[in-house]
């Protein structure tokens, strides 16, 4: 009897284990048949030296709601570690579509972006780009494929190479200012315009006053001034008229066009320049809007009857050159050697980790050897105990390293150490870009957590002298990005890189007048943060304006040497910036050259400030011990010429 019983309950167990197995391979077979594709970049082409857009469709034929994560493995790419990785939703037998950021120095190595869910992976892809760096891109936005025609055999701006151009669809317009950093010029005609989001529309209108050179064109519906581009645009949309190019054909010397050709003419405004026709009846026109440019061009780019006309290149060529190209020549670079590996050497500088001044250990090195020299020799000559000294003289020189150690013990910080530096380029009063670098460490095994907010792109990176591991982890939400790192082991440096699309930080309200080699006028500090100290930059020559006060003013009157030498203004400036000759600000003024100095548009001033004000950008979620933050504040500023 009880042998059929136990054979029973063995029988019944492993049916339970063949139900579950069965169950199991039923749930995985179903899950295995969810399916992932991703694009990078716009059509393929990408920058390294920013943030790149990864266009993500995942598609759940399944009658059961998928809810994971999608995963992207860092490896170990020095400095950067750990995964990336973005919460992705479902519904059953539908399919969803995700815009994620990747930085273009990781994808240069490709990597497998994963589909995830309890730990198990449901399906891969392998992101593969062309890495387009020192080029200058070209997207059109159409609903059409072949209108890209129009750029073919039309160089960039530098005249160095031909131009890339990208087709993208309006779908894949990403709503973020950072990930429309590859492109240099976007096109867009009026039908597309009509197509996009609010948000994206005003995307595209922050990365244009970033630096970009947005084109506006076609005749239907009114050249794409609809919305935000009608307050962006040049001109103003008028009247529709057939002709046969003759202004276009006169404006590159080329010979006309065989076959008629709808012009759209606008009326310019007033900040705008005319390069083809009048300013009631203007056909090509731009207008500069802070660091960026739009253009208008009153007609279908992808019309057959341009692109068949022999002066198509010619034309875009000369438009393309008349724009004031140094614009954007004040863009930082994020990932090169004056971006993440350049904070990073200045954010791992700790002040919490300074030494005991100099003359204590003078003090007690000369105690020591007067007390283990003369005083033992006296005393021991006096008792004739000579021979005491052979354990006395080590004794002394155990108990003195005993409490140089424990003296160490008490001042070593007890906590995680932070270090907040980082770059903010400052746009106008409701845009600025902060780059930014947390560091942190202990003397003990911790783990790490900071959030950043939104608008955020964020990397975990780790010195390569600690060693790698997969400890660091940026999980990307709706409200906010959070940066793990898990059991990092004592003195283990670990970093998160952010870059933050800031709408509130403020600006410098300049009044500035140059006659000849005079600049004057006044500044008012309208920003968020006191400057301990501030700079201009004018024709590679540094004015230096002492400390600047959130809300105060300070007059300009400077008279610039028009033969000054201007290889040294990174000197001039450092002797300007007090900040910069010691401590952390040292090593981030050293490292940071290329933003400080960077070429401001023709006819402009560059400001360069420094503030010890904390920047809503790091939030660690435990006890710190945090030092003094250090950022740098860049704004190109417009001066008036006064004629004489």
């Amino acid at each position: 009897m009880a042998g059929r019983r136990f054979f029973l309950r063995t029988g019944m167990i492993l049916c339970l284990l063949w139900a579950c197995l069965f169950v199991s391979g039923v749930s995985h077979a179903a899950a295995s048949t969810i399916s992932m594709s991703a694009g990078v970049g716009f059509q393929s082409y990408f920058d390294p030296s920013v943030w790149v857009p990864v266009r993500v469709t995942v598609t759940n034929p399944e009658k059961t709601r998928f809810q994971g994560q999608l995963v992207y493995s860092v490896g170990q790419k020095y400095p950067y570690e750990g995964v990336l990785e973005w919460p992705v939703q479902v519904n059953p037998r539908r399919s969803t579509v995700l815009t994620i950021g990747v930085p273009g120095a990781l994808l240069r190595h490709g990597g497998n972006l994963r589909l995830m869910e309890h730990g198990n992976t449901y399906a891969s892809v392998h992101l593969l780009g062309i890495s387009v760096e020192g080029s200058d891109v070209a997207g059109v936005v159409s609903d059409f494929p072949q209108a890209v025609q129009f750029l073919a055999g039309v160089s960039s701006a530098n005249g160095t190479s031909e131009l890339v151009a990208a087709y993208i669809r309006p779908q894949a317009i990403p709503s973020s200012v950072q990930l429309l950093q590859t492109l240099r010029y976007l096109y867009l005609d009026g039908a597309v315009a009509a197509e996009l989001s609010s948000r994206q529309a005003e995307a595209i209108a922050a990365w244009v006053r970033s630096g970009g050179i947005l084109i506006l064109g076609g005749v239907q519906p009114n050249a794409g001034q609809l919305g935000v581009f009608s307050a962006l645009s040049p001109v103003n949309g008028s009247i529709v008229l057939d002709g046969y190019g003759s202004q276009l054909a006169s404006f590159v010397s080329s010979t006309p066009l065989h076959t008629a050709l709808p012009l759209l003419y606008g009326s310019a405004k007033t900040n705008a320049t005319v390069l083809v026709g009048t300013a009631k009846k203007a056909l090509v026109a731009v207008r500069a809007l802070d660091r960026g440019e739009v253009v208008y061009v009153g007609f279908n780019a992808a019309s057959s009857a341009l692109i068949s006309w022999s002066g198509n290149a010619l034309l875009w060529d000369t438009i393309l050159h008349s724009l004031h190209s140094a614009i954007l020549s004040a863009k930082p670079d994020l990932f090169g050697t004056n971006g993440a590996l350049a904070l990073m050497g200045a954010a791992e500088q700790f002040p919490q980790l300074h030494s005991p001044p100099l003359f204590i250990w003078e003090i007690t090195f000369g105690l020591y050897t007067f007390l283990c020299g003369p005083v033992l020799y006296v005393i021991l000559r006096r008792r004739r105990k000579n021979e005491w000294a052979w354990f006395v003289l080590p004794l002394i020189s155990l108990v003195v390293a005993g409490s140089i150690y424990e003296l160490g013990v008490i001042q070593r910080p007890n906590g995680i150490l932070t270090q907040n530096v980082g770059l903010v380029d400052v746009v106008n009063a409701q845009l600025a870009q902060m780059i930014g670098m947390e560091a942190l460490m202990s003397p003990q095994t911790r783990s790490y957590s900071v959030l950043t907010p939104k608008n955020t792109w964020s990397v975990a990176l780790a010195e390569e002298a600690t060693g790698y591991a997969e400890d660091g982890r940026v999980s990307f939400f709706a409200a906010h990005n959070l940066a793990t790192f898990s059991h990092v082991r004592a003195w283990g440096g670990r970093f998160v890189y952010a870059v933050h699309e800031a709408h509130h930080f403020g600006q410098i309200d300049a009044n500035l007048y140059a006659a000849g080699d005079t600049l004057a006028g006044n500044l008012t500090n309208d920003t968020n943060v006191d400057f301990s100290d501030a700079a201009l930059i004018d024709r590679g020559q540094v004015i230096d304006l002492g400390s600047l006060k959130r809300g105060a003013i300070v007059q300009v009157d400077a008279m610039l040497n028009p033969k000054g030498n201007t290889r040294d203004v990174l000197s001039a400036l450092a002797s300007a910036l007090q900040s910069a000759s010691h401590g952390v600000g040292h090593a981030l003024f050293n490292e940071v050259g290329t933003f400080i100095a960077a070429k401001s548009p023709f006819g402009d001033v560059l400001f360069v400030g420094w503030t010890h004000d904390e920047q809503t950008v790091f939030t660690p979620l435990a006890h710190t011990l945090p030092a003094t933050p250090q950022w740098i504040v860049r704004q190109v500023l417009p001066v008036i010429p006064v004629v004489e």
